[in-house]
């Protein structure tokens, strides 16, 4: 693209700030390996900033719309991921009351931690039976 010169009063506060961008232009170029951008290409990127801003304020915000609903389509598939992983917690939740409560009904627990545990971990029988109930139940 050809460029043409122009000249422009700045501010000093607006030196300071293109002066500071420049050192973080080279900063990061430096860090990445590439060539660092111009003044005049910090300048041009500002400009078409600005300019795509007031272009989707008064000629139609498609652009922003059309990233909303990218954004707002990428949340509510997290959101039903998330809904998923937490019903199959409660779900599982419910599972282990339901065995708990079913071995509590059926009596004389050991006072020996080393069995409770196993007896806790080991997989019950009533398991199938507690599973088919809870499905009743959320259907």
């Amino acid at each position: 693209m050809q460029k043409e010169a122009k000249s422009f009063r700045l501010s000093k506060k607006a030196i300071e700030e293109l002066d500071v961008l420049m050192k973080i232009e080279l900063s990061q170029s430096e860090v990445l390996g590439i060539k660092p951008s111009t003044m005049t290409e910090i300048i041009e990127r500002g400009i078409n900033t600005m300019y795509t801003m007031v272009m989707d304020e008064t000629a139609g915000d498609n652009y922003l719309s059309r990233m909303t609903s990218l954004i707002r389509d990428a949340v509510n598939q997290g959101m039903s991921s998330n809904d998923f992983a937490f019903n199959s917690i409660i779900y599982e939740l419910a599972v282990v009351k339901e065995l708990l409560y079913t071995q509590m009904k059926a009596g004389a627990y050991p006072k020996d931690e080393a069995t409770i545990h196993k007896i806790v971990k080991a997989k019950s029988v009533y398991e199938p039976i507690v599973e088919e109930k809870i499905n009743e139940r959320l259907k």
